[in-house]
């Protein structure tokens, strides 16, 4: 059952770290996946399995309007969330 507080929706390593490509001088000259948060999703990557799904997830417009919205990238394993990372945030 879908929580009604967050949505959330399957994506490949491929499509994540192309749509999170960063372009920013203090990161050196070519542009890097989840810029200032790489290194997690280096760690992200890394723990990853064959059976694992990423999703990106954000939280419904009431969190966001109350400043407390969320998005970024969750794995799960057998249903449960292993690691996530935070990419945007008010």
């Amino acid at each position: 059952m879908q929580n009604k507080n967050y949505s959330k929706k399957l994506y490949s390593i491929e499509q994540a770290e192309k749509e999170n490509l960063i372009f920013d001088n203090r990161l050196g000259t070519e542009p890097i996946p989840f810029g200032f948060v790489n290194d997690q999703w280096e760690e992200l990557k890394s723990i990853m399995k064959e059976s694992d799904k990423l999703y990106k997830f954000k939280n419904n417009s009431k969190s966001w309007i109350h400043l407390a919205g969320k998005e970024g990238f969750e794995l799960e394993r057998n249903g449960k969330v292993v690691i996530s990372i935070i990419t945007t945030m008010n």
